[in-house]
C-alpha cells in the first residue's frame, strides 16, 4: 500500500512511501536527508526565535524611551513663527485684469 506523507515526500523527493503490514522503511540516505531538513527547520526557528527577542527588547526599550519622554513637559513654541499670510485667491478674470494692467504699465515704460 503507498502511503502518502506531504512533508516527509518532499524532503525525500518522492510521491509516496510504500507501507508493509503497517510499517515504512528508508533507507540510511532517506534518514540523513530526514534528519538534515528537521535540523535545517531546528535552526531556522531558533534564529527566528533570537530575532523576535531582540525586537522585543527594542520595543521595550522605546516604550521605555517614550514614557520617559511623556513624563518631561513640552517644548515652548515661542520660537514658532506664524509666516502664514492670509491672501485670498483671485478669480482668473481678476487675474488677467491684473496681468493685463502690469503689462501694460510695462509697455509705458519702454521709451
Amino acid at each position: 500500500m503507498k502511503k502518502i506523507l506531504n512533508h516527509i515526500c518532499a524532503i525525500l523527493t518522492l510521491e509516496s512511501l510504500d507501507s508493509n503490514e503497517g510499517s515504512i522503511t528508508i533507507t540510511d540516505a532517506q534518514a540523513d536527508a530526514i534528519e538534515a531538513a528537521i535540523g535545517n527547520d531546528k535552526q531556522t526557528i531558533d534564529d527566528l526565535n533570537s530575532a523576535l527577542s531582540t525586537l522585543k527588547a527594542e520595543k521595550k526599550s522605546l516604550e521605555d524611551e517614550m514614557a520617559e519622554l511623556k513624563k518631561k513637559p513640552a517644548d515652548t513654541t515661542a520660537h514658532v513663527v506664524e509666516d502664514k499670510h492670509e491672501t485670498k485667491e483671485q478669480s482668473d478674470v481678476a487675474d488677467f485684469v491684473n496681468t493685463c494692467s502690469e503689462a501694460q504699465s510695462l509697455y509705458e515704460m519702454i521709451p
